[in-house]
């Protein structure tokens, strides 16, 4: 593992992965669309919800809300994410199975690339 010293700051070269999948949204959606345009964070899982926190309310008549999209969020080749998620770097659905046994299919898929990329690079 190597360090690099940044403004007196010490950094690690270390593998960095981040968990998404469709309950990824809002601010989770904002940190994951500018991970992706990174080389330092690995996405893992499934596409994100596509419904970034960016938008307005305004109140109508009898208790209702009307919300409405303010600003377009796009990832790093410039396409919307809205209605269409962040998609993972590595693709790794959580299986039936697997919760049915109290697995977590994605957390332990992204603790074995860590491994293998610590000791085996």
């Amino acid at each position: 593992m190597d360090a690099i010293n940044a403004n007196s700051m010490q950094l690690y070269d270390i593998p960095v992965v981040i968990l998404i999948d469709f309950l990824t949204v809002s601010a989770g959606e904002f940190f994951a669309v500018h991970a992706e345009g990174t080389d330092r964070f690995t996405l893992i899982g499934t596409n994100t919800a596509g419904m970034p926190s960016n938008a307005t309310q305004h109140s109508l008549p009898h208790r209702g809300v009307f919300q409405m999209q303010i600003f377009n969020t796009v990832n790093s080749e410039g396409v919307p994410i809205s209605n269409r998620g962040v998609m993972p770097d590595i693709w790794v659905d959580q299986t039936l199975a697997d919760m049915i046994l109290g697995v977590d299919t994605q957390l332990k898929f992204a603790l074995d690339y860590i491994r293998n990329r610590l000791y085996n690079e």
